[in-house]
């Protein structure tokens, strides 16, 4: 071979392995770029779950008296309606059951089981709704 043959030879794979050379490089900053993407994704997600856990905990802070005072408030009104419809229920049932009396003596006569209706009960006198 010619020493300009073997120049041109070693000029190429020269060239090749600087090819190679630069290649690896490449990668290794690319390796390096990622890396450094990476940690700064995880301190960007930890500020982010902090803040998002500093925020729940003010609303949380900021909605339960909100809470309490409504619960202090409609407690008692719960209380004052069952005070007033539990007289209301009481008195609905008494007439509910006077009424079914009434009815299934009427019915007995009607269809001639028995010959005369039964007595009314009294009712409880009706309570006062306030």
């Amino acid at each position: 071979m010619t020493d300009s043959r073997k120049g041109i030879q070693q000029s190429v794979q020269d060239a090749g392995y600087i090819a190679v050379g630069v290649g690896v490089l490449g990668v290794q900053a690319a390796q390096v770029r990622r890396r450094e993407a990476q940690k700064a994704l995880e301190t960007t997600a930890r500020d982010v779950k902090a803040a998002v856990e500093t925020a729940a905990q003010s609303a949380r802070d900021r909605i339960e008296p909100v809470v309490a005072g409504m619960r202090e408030r409609v407690e008692p009104l719960v209380g004052a309606v069952t005070d007033r419809i539990e007289p209301v229920v009481d008195q609905v049932q008494d007439k509910a059951r006077e009424v079914v009396e009434v009815g299934s003596a009427k019915a007995k006569v009607f269809l001639g089981r028995e010959s005369k209706p039964a007595p009314k009960t009294s009712a409880k006198a009706p309570a006062k709704v306030a």
